[in-house]
């Protein structure tokens, strides 16, 4: 998400509602992609910062879950490449159908307990969800891929300090985070890893396929 995308659907939904003659309030987080704007349908309303993990079930575990899920897939393709002769590969198709499958891996249960936790009160009880399944890093570890010390949770948490802000530099902070992102992330698992990276022409052709294939 840039500042530029949210103001163009913030606008966009503002004509919406400026056409159905409604007013409405929406209660945004400190992101800094988010610009403080002043609307004539629209009335914008700022959370404090660092309060997300409190109020917003999405920071209260359900991307973590989501993540947790896409590095184990992440840690299976290194393991299956020790014996490969083509070594370890990743390309962009692969790493968005490991999304979608990581996403379905995302229990309805996780997922009411993330709203519970921040004050969700009033949906039916559900059973406490199992520990996540943590033995392929067993695995990686037995097989030398793993730095000393270095824990699944902190593989999962590695990139939960990156933050993107508004500006001219975005788009190319934005290629720039997921380049090295996937290059760190390689690099804890194999000291010798040979890795695709999406080129930016690849997350144009991406976002011009998206954009045609939305309904309007």
């Amino acid at each position: 998400m840039t500042s530029e995308i949210f103001e163009k659907w913030l606008r966009k939904l503002n004509n919406s509602m400026r056409f159905d003659d409604r007013k409405i309030a929406k209660i945004l987080d400190n992101f800094s992609g988010h610009p403080n704007l002043n609307l004539s349908h629209i009335k914008l309303f700022f959370l404090p910062p660092n309060t997300t993990s409190m109020t917003q079930p999405m920071d209260a575990g359900i991307i973590k879950n989501l993540k947790h899920h896409y590095r184990r897939f992440l840690v299976r393709k290194r393991l299956l490449a020790v014996d490969s002769e083509t070594g370890f590969k990743l390309d962009l198709l692969q790493a968005l159908d490991w999304l979608k499958m990581s996403w379905d891996n995302v229990t309805p249960t996780t997922i009411k307990h993330c709203y519970q936790h921040v004050g969700f009160k009033d949906l039916p009880a559900t059973e406490e969800t199992s520990a996540p399944d943590t033995s392929i890093w067993s695995s990686a570890e037995e097989a030398g891929l793993v730095s000393d010390g270095l824990s699944f949770e902190d593989f999962v948490a590695l990139d939960d300090g990156v933050a993107i802000g508004p500006g001219e530099m975005v788009s190319k902070l934005t290629i720039s985070l997921i380049v090295c992102t996937l290059q760190v992330m390689t690099m804890l698992i194999s000291k010798m890893t040979t890795m695709n990276i999406p080129s930016i022409s690849m997350f144009r052709h991406s976002t011009l396929l998206s954009h045609a294939l939305t309904p309007l």
